[in-house]
């Protein structure tokens, strides 16, 4: 009965200390979050900051930012559209260039060089 004993006191104490652990986690990832979130806008670059802080901060707050203009910006779908456009453009600019090519009696360069291509 006595090891039953130490064994329920040690799987109470493991619990117990998983809890603090959780807890000490969770404390953790709120206070960053709120840094992240409020605190950080605060910080100017006259506080007697060192330099290595003061330019980590600047990066922080450069990501943040850039990652806010991508979400509301809509950047990816600007970036696709764009693409898209391209895309679309880049055979009417063949054709063109092919034909004023022929025009100067470059034909023949033009089969070979695709010709090459193709094998």
């Amino acid at each position: 009965m006595h090891f039953f004993e130490k064994l329920t006191s040690c799987l109470l104490l493991l619990t117990s200390f998983k809890c603090f652990l959780m807890q000490k986690i969770k404390e953790f990832f709120i206070q960053t979050y709120n840094f992240v979130r409020y605190e950080i806008w605060k910080i100017t670059g006259n506080d007697e900051l060192s330099r290595s802080r003061r330019v980590s901060y600047n990066i922080i707050k450069v990501i943040i930012l850039a990652g806010r203009s991508f979400k509301e910006d809509k950047l990816n779908v600007r970036a696709s559209a764009l693409t898209y456009s391209l895309l679309l453009a880049v055979v009417p600019i063949i054709a063109l260039t092919i034909s004023v090519a022929k025009g100067f009696g470059l034909e023949g360069a033009i089969e070979d060089s695709l010709k090459g291509y193709s094998n």
